[in-house]
């Protein structure tokens, strides 16, 4: 999978892609500055587990690619997201592989994963957005000379898990936009039985993008 992300382009390079960002209101710049996702190769070959029934992913359209990272900060997977209508399925895994307990997360996330909290990180800000373009919009509107986060996570059915709550540090303020439905409130309920008790918990109201 690193060999796939390695010989992917950045979305400022990839009109597909940079379209499909600027229609969901994100700057591709602003993506690509925080390497959150890149473009799918638009030819060549493509590893076997790219191909789900309807055909590889650059044949139906999956072609922004997001990492998803496991509890210890390490590249662990890939999320396909669909750039063209109609979409047989918004975003994909890897064909044969599990996600479950993976996280999308922005370069101070993964740093926290896999560090723990930095010594100059002061603010103990967390935000956790549901869906692939929730996160990428709050994660890339993060500027650039404001280094002390706050750390970005996305989450999707199955990402949560104790050991990924353990890595958020006490006395937290974790701000949680999950979506305003029944599966935004199960997500939401998970991340607070982990949390409560030792971090500041915000359920934050707004116009979830799906």
């Amino acid at each position: 999978m690193e060999a796939l992300w390695r010989d992917s382009a950045p979305v400022t390079e990839d009109a597909e892609a940079a379209a499909w960002l600027r229609s969901r209101d994100l700057d591709p710049q602003a993506v690509q500055h925080w390497d959150l996702a890149r473009a799918l190769p638009g030819s060549g070959p493509l590893p076997r587990w790219t191909r789900c029934a309807e055909g590889t992913w650059r044949e139906t359209g999956h072609r922004i690619l997001l990492r998803a990272w496991n509890t210890c900060g390490r590249f662990a997977s890939i999320r396909a997201r669909a750039v063209r209508l109609p979409e047989p399925a918004k975003s994909l895994a890897p064909c044969g592989f599990s996600t479950a307990g993976l996280v999308l997360a922005d370069p101070l996330g993964v740093q926290l994963l896999a560090e723990g909290p930095p010594r100059w990180w002061r603010r103990l800000e967390v935000v956790i957005s549901e869906g692939d373009p929730d996160f990428l919009m709050r994660a890339s509107s993060q500027p650039e000379y404001i280094p002390e986060g706050p750390a970005h996570f996305g989450i999707v059915a199955g990402s949560w898990s104790a050991a990924l709550a353990s890595r958020i540090p006490d006395g937290s303020r974790v701000a949680l936009w999950t979506h305003q439905d029944s599966a935004g409130d199960r997500y939401a309920a998970e991340i607070v039985a982990t949390l409560s008790g030792r971090c500041k918990l915000y359920r934050k109201r707004g116009e979830a993008q799906v």
